[in-house]
């Protein structure tokens, strides 16, 4: 049973972050027949084209990202630049403006903000293969206490020792306490995988974790008052 939920969660999360990382190369490409449309020579333009072709070199194996906001600092910088007041009077007959669209900015950080969705979904993959390196973990003491279990049915079938007869009765009960303790890590991860699908139900703990931190910040609050 062990084996079998190893291999079908790394499966499922295998599966599912080579389909984000698909996911976010489409987008790249979505976002740049978008910037098409415009004049590369704004700045705002030329920045988030270059943004784009920094991230289509992102490998799978890049993930997780722990730069991604330093990566979108220099758009950012030429957003700023670009939402000046004497920025959006620019359309001056000496300097006649290369995009006038009001809603440019919008337009970008709405695709910048569907591909840092993606990058976090990507994010969160990571972290499930990491945590199921603890269920791989526990399939292998599994293999062992098996493999264990066999060496000892051999010796009592062949042993003649009359000295070892009582470690060779003792030994159901270290592999019954062995058996029970993964059993119940099997039931501890099943139920924690089965609260993280239900994410978006309110439970009484989280509700707990909650108010313990209000009355925590409360006194902080008081004492800066």
């Amino acid at each position: 049973m062990s084996f079998a939920l190893v291999v079908f969660t790394l499966n499922q999360l295998n599966t599912r972050k080579h389909d984000l990382y698909f996911r976010f190369k489409t987008c790249l490409f979505e976002f740049d027949k978008f910037l098409k449309d415009y004049s590369a020579k704004d700045a705002i333009i030329h920045e988030a084209l270059a943004l784009s072709w920094d991230l289509k070199f992102l490998k799978i194996d890049d993930f997780p990202l722990m730069n991604w906001k330093d990566r979108l600092t220099p758009w950012v910088g030429v957003m700023n630049d670009w939402n000046y007041p004497e920025e959006q009077a620019r359309g001056s007959e000496s300097n006649p403006p290369e995009n006038d669209d009001p809603n440019l900015v919008n337009r970008i950080l709405g695709f910048l903000g569907y591909l840092e969705i993606i990058v976090n979904e990507i994010g969160v993959m990571c972290v499930g293969q990491i945590r199921a390196g603890r269920l791989t973990a526990l399939v292998m003491k599994a293999l062992v206490v098996l493999a264990l279990l066999l060496v000892v049915l051999v010796v009592c079938y062949e042993t003649g020792l009359p000295w070892l007869w009582p470690a060779l009765v003792a030994t159901p009960v270290f592999f019954i306490s062995f058996a029970v303790f993964m059993l119940f890590e099997i039931a501890y991860f099943l139920h924690r995988e089965d609260r993280e699908n239900l994410s978006f139900v309110a439970w009484d703990d989280d509700r707990a974790d909650a108010d313990e931190e209000e009355e925590s910040v409360e006194p902080l609050e008081w004492r800066r008052s």
